[in-house]
């Protein structure tokens, strides 16, 4: 009986196997990352749709949509305050947390701290990296979602303006119609009821994104009347997508994902038309979304 020796791979072949199989490999990594990008992309749409969903729930209870955050006091700094994720969170399934939230004072001086620092899947994109309690911002708990204060920067304080209507918390008595119109939705105390959108609901911006690049954003609410941009952004030529502070961020690839009023969820390049403007017919794109009132509707976006 002839017993036939098993050959085995020489070295020339074993390193063409190896080769081909670091080329596949290669090859599929890309798709598995994108395949990967794409399925955290869809949960962040879906969060922003339980969002919209969350905002018509509670405008059918109140009539009206919550404030960007309740602030008693008008000064600038040292009074934190409620946002509108805290108010939100019974229609988030967060109505145990709401309820050991005092609501009727800012839900920082709540005596277990550890509630304002708790992560809630709903406000958090999984793209971003910011830890769970957000350490640029105090260390409570971290949001990727701000609501939009509009068309305009937002205002800031300064030593040399006497008239406190330029402070953030304080310009909502200090509107002219003209100015009320180029707001958005949500500010200090705001009040807006979804029959003030006379552009229309599908042509203006609720809620978008803001990620580590922005400092995230806080879901208890902002720190005081000076850090507005913890719960809110704008979507001014001053506030480029990916490039503000006060501005949207994401970490997807080429986009920032935002809830217009009418609960749909659309992705806007981060070179959307942005202008600067004095008049509504000088505004880009990205403003005519961010005002409520501008009369300037936006035909394709």
């Amino acid at each position: 009986m002839t017993i036939r020796k098993q050959q085995a791979f020489t070295r020339l072949e074993t390193m063409f196997v190896l080769g081909v199989s670091f080329l596949l490999l290669a090859t599929a990594l890309p798709a598995v990352q994108r395949a990967r990008e794409d399925s955290r992309s869809v949960r962040c749409k879906n969060n922003l749709k339980q969002l919209g969903l969350a905002m018509h729930n509670y405008h059918d209870v109140y009539n009206l949509l919550p404030p960007g955050w309740i602030s008693k006091q008008m000064d600038g700094v040292g009074h934190p305050s409620t946002g509108w994720q805290s108010s939100i969170l019974p229609f988030v399934d967060e109505a145990p947390l709401y309820n050991a939230l005092d609501m009727d004072e800012p839900v920082y001086t709540t005596r277990d701290q550890s509630q304002i620092k708790k992560p809630i899947k709903t406000y958090r994109c999984p793209m971003d990296s910011t830890p769970s309690e957000n350490p640029i911002r105090g260390e409570w708990g971290t949001s990727n979602y701000v609501a939009n204060y509009g068309a305009r920067p937002i205002p800031r304080w300064s030593a040399s303006q006497a008239n406190t209507a330029f402070w953030p918390g304080n310009q909502t008595a200090s509107l002219s119609p003209t100015d009320e119109k180029r707001y958005g939705m949500f500010r200090a105390n705001s009040r807006i009821r979804f029959r003030d959108i006379t552009d229309g609901t599908s042509n203006t911006i609720m809620i978008g994104e803001k990620d580590i690049q922005g400092g995230a954003a806080l879901w208890p609410g902002p720190r005081s009347n000076y850090h507005e941009s913890d719960v809110v952004s704008d979507a001014s030529f001053a506030s480029p997508m990916n490039k503000s502070q006060y501005g949207f961020s994401s970490r997807h690839d080429g986009f920032v994902q935002f809830l217009l009023c009418d609960g749909a969820v659309r992705a806007f390049p981060f070179d959307i038309d942005s202008r600067d403007f004095e008049t509504p017919e000088e505004m880009g794109v990205f403003q005519k979304l961010g005002a409520k009132a501008d009369g300037q509707v936006v035909d394709e976006f």
